[in-house]
């Protein structure tokens, strides 16, 4: 009888734990995930990189750091990512959704980026690139990666009833202006393997970075 009575109370804790942890998963803010990647921006690409301690990061590097300060696991890489979470039609991105891209139709996605901003007839990304390091680019208006666009994923729990800030779509045409200034990126090489890259010197030999500052994103 006491044995079971302490099984019961085992069982009771575990329940309440459970829901204790799935309740800090659906809280998670979307915007605190777009907030701390943009922390990044301005930081030059480094193939294979998963860490700013190596100057930089590849693409599907960035987003696995930014989502494991969140307790979200990501793979090492954007094609493996790319299976990850749930689909999402395009017209339903929002902020902390992740859209993958492929070189031809048949292609393997060979890029990633995170959703920053979605407004009218515009979605913001944030990724590293290989000619622009850590930026933000507004897909609707960029001819390179509209066209190589494959599918965006949810890899966040929890229920999708975003709210965009009031003021974001007031100041959007000159944040427009600003996004989408400079040349379109050439073709990326593909980020994998992982364990075959040798590690790149540490932050203390690289030169320093000062991140890009874009306001109201």
């Amino acid at each position: 009888m006491r044995n079971l009575l302490l099984f019961t109370l085992f069982l009771s804790s575990l329940t309440r734990l459970n829901a204790g942890l799935a309740a800090d998963s659906v809280s998670i803010s979307r915007d605190s995930i777009v907030l701390f990647a943009k922390n990044y921006l301005g930081l030059p690409y480094r193939y294979a990189s998963r860490s700013p301690a190596r100057g930089g990061f590849d693409c599907s590097g960035f987003t696995m750091f930014v989502f494991k300060k969140f307790g979200i696991h990501l793979s090492p890489s954007s094609s493996a990512q790319s299976l990850q979470g749930d689909k999402i039609l395009l017209k339903n991105a929002i902020p902390g959704d992740l859209v993958f891209f492929r070189r031809t139709k048949r292609g393997r996605v060979f890029h990633v980026a995170l959703v920053s901003k979605v407004a009218k007839d515009s979605i913001f990304i944030i990724h590293s690139t290989t000619h622009g390091g850590l930026r933000i680019d507004n897909l609707a208006t960029s001819h390179y990666w509209r066209l190589k666009y494959k599918s965006v994923r949810n890899v966040l729990p929890g229920a999708r009833n975003y709210t965009a800030p009031v003021d974001s779509i007031l100041q959007e045409p000159i944040l427009t202006a600003d996004l989408i200034a400079g040349t379109e990126d050439p073709p990326i090489q593909d980020r994998q393997p992982f364990e075959k890259i040798n590690l790149l010197p540490t932050l203390a030999i690289m030169p320093k970075w000062k991140p890009t500052v874009l306001t109201n994103q």
